[in-house]
């Protein structure tokens, strides 16, 4: 209990990043990585700009307008059949993080998720959808 207390202040103080917060969202972009349409496997941050995702559970980030470095892990069971783990030697669930550069801006949600390339679990991070940031 005693660290449930200083945590929720936490929380209450800073809020999570979600659609609600419309008044952070000015001059910032978008790397959101909730969504995966059925064609794609769910995608995690795991660092922006060298910088290591601090909460695991977050999929949403404001980000500055701007040239950014993700680094993005993969789920890749989602595709089912797409990922065969005796062809690919490995557990299709663990991924070796990815870097990719992408650049956004001010006032758009960019849709993050990971797209295989074969059945040995290759894949890539994609951004499959740009939405403007409400």
């Amino acid at each position: 209990m005693k660290t449930f207390l200083p945590l929720m202040a936490a929380l209450l103080v800073a809020g999570p990043v979600t659609a609600e917060h419309h008044e952070n969202y000015a001059g910032k972009a978008m790397l959101d990585f909730v969504y995966t349409p059925a064609e794609l496997s769910d995608a995690y941050n795991v660092a922006i700009d060298g910088k290591p995702v601090e909460d695991k559970g977050q999929r949403q980030y404001l980000v500055d307008p701007g040239e950014h470095e993700i680094e993005v892990v993969a789920i890749l069971e989602h595709m089912g059949a797409m990922v065969d783990p005796i062809e690919s030697g490995r557990d299709a669930r663990k991924t070796a993080p990815q870097k990719t550069t992408i650049t956004v801006e001010a006032g758009k949600r960019y849709m993050i998720g990971a797209q295989a390339k074969d059945r040995k679990g290759d894949w890539e991070p994609v951004i499959y959808d740009e939405r403007k940031l409400k």
